[in-house]
């Protein structure tokens, strides 16, 4: 039997799940939480080899594994390691965002190892499918282009989302569109989602406001500028795509449906003349960022974003 569970790599919210799908698995078991910074590994490794002569089987959580500088790290990993590699009937969980490769190496035959993968796009997308499959309710599609536009591709976020949305649906068993915009819209600040809607739909209120909420939680400058420009070439290639069907256009451009169905409605209230000032604006207040004060861009921004 493998006598460690190790979980690792950036994706923090598939740790956290995979961590509580193994100690749901042994509810039985003594659980014995040991934050590795704050504890000597050679104690450990006596404390761990003396459970074993005089105690019971328990499962020892290793936390904050991290936050090991090198050398204390080396020796825990050479403690862990003699643990294993000795018939110790206790088990252990190590969940860790980077793992060394050689230590990885070492472990292997006595791990049972997770990776866990930053996710993207159609991965979330299949995430959130299976979040709602374990939970026996059915959604219309549109809800995972929307989960995955408003979260802005955070699986954290659509973490949030979800264990707001799930209990809320489990009595009737279906999220739809409507009601998944209705729930989550009074718990979630404003998102780039809003102020790009409220640039191109040409609603300053709305600009503002997100601007100010998303700046509150400490989004950068830098940052706007980005997705207004990225909004304003794929407006500019959705004006000049011809006799494109929409659907063809979106994977042509790589943007899920729901979002080109968004810039077809920017389509209908934004000319191409528009689009091009805004280009030159956006370059011009990027640069801007860069030499002058912070103040004085984001002043100048405001008043962009102000503009109708």
């Amino acid at each position: 039997m493998k006598r460690l569970f190790l979980i690792h790599g950036p994706n923090e919210v598939l740790r956290r799940q995979y961590e509580q799908e193994y100690l749901e698995k042994h509810p039985a078991l003594e659980k014995t939480l040991i934050y590795t910074p704050e504890k000597e590994s050679a104690e450990f490794l006596t404390d761990a080899s003396s459970d074993f002569i005089f105690g019971g089987e328990e499962i020892f959580i290793l936390k904050d594994w991290d936050k090991l500088k090198e050398h204390a790290r080396n020796e825990w990993e050479k403690a862990l390691l003699s643990l294993l590699a000795s018939n110790t009937p206790h088990l252990f969980l190590l969940s860790v965002e980077q793992i060394g490769k050689k230590f990885l190496s070492s472990i292997e035959p006595y791990a049972e190892i997770r990776e866990c993968k930053t996710l993207y796009g159609r991965d979330i997308i299949a995430f959130i499918r299976q979040q709602f499959q374990n939970h026996h309710i059915k959604a219309e599609e549109e809800v995972y282009e929307y989960l995955l536009d408003i979260s802005n591709q955070s699986l954290e976020e659509i973490d949030r989302m979800l264990h707001i949305l799930i209990p809320a649906a489990q009595q009737e068993g279906m999220v739809r569109l409507r009601f998944c915009q209705d729930l989550l819209a009074p718990a979630t600040n404003h998102s780039i989602f809003d102020l790009i809607r409220g640039i191109f739909t040409h609603n300053p209120r709305l600009t503002l406001q997100a601007f100010r909420s998303l700046r509150l939680n400490g989004e950068p400058l830098q940052y706007f500028f980005v997705m207004i420009y990225r909004t304003c070439r794929l407006l500019w290639s959705y004006k000049t795509k011809g006799n494109t069907p929409l659907e063809t256009w979106a994977k042509e451009v790589s943007i899920s449906l729901f979002e080109a169905k968004r810039l077809k409605e920017y389509d209908q209230k934004t000319s191409l003349k528009q689009v091009s000032l805004w280009f030159e604006r956006i370059a011009y207040l990027e640069e801007l960022s860069k030499s002058a004060p912070e103040e004085v861009a984001e002043n100048l921004f405001e008043a962009f974003l102000m503009e109708e």
